[in-house]
């Protein structure tokens, strides 16, 4: 989002942002150490239309802003939500050249109803 409205998502300023690298020019793209906690994201009721986000992940893993690069108007609630949900990730950091840097990576996010989610029930093979 362009203008004063993408400081809303943005821990840190602007300007410090500019800092950070793009996936594409590092060895080793931040990585969560674990899972999201979709489970923070209470009564969330995103439109069902995929979003793109981008985080940037500092030197140390922490998330310092996340800025919606593609954004269904009825997600801008969502998004604070989504954004608290990152913040709370912690991320093993990207790597340039061996040495952990901050970085950005790009995300694309679809949200779907629980019910129309297909359950897979694993295949277990058979002993010979």
């Amino acid at each position: 989002m362009p203008g004063p409205a993408a400081a809303v998502w943005s821990a840190g300023a602007p300007s410090a942002l500019a800092q950070y690298l793009p996936a594409d020019q590092l060895e080793y793209t931040p990585v969560p150490v674990s899972a999201p906690d979709y489970d923070s994201l209470p009564g969330a009721n995103p439109s069902q239309t995929a979003m793109r986000v981008r985080l940037y992940v500092d030197e140390s893993g922490t998330v310092q802003a996340v800025h919606p690069l593609r954004l269904d108007p009825r997600d801008r609630e969502f998004l604070v939500s989504l954004r608290r949900m990152f913040e709370a990730t912690r991320y093993l950091p990207g790597r340039r050249q061996g040495v952990p840097v901050s970085s950005y990576i790009d995300l694309e996010l679809e949200f779907v109803a629980p019910e129309e989610v297909d359950v897979i029930e694993p295949k277990h093979r058979r002993s010979e």
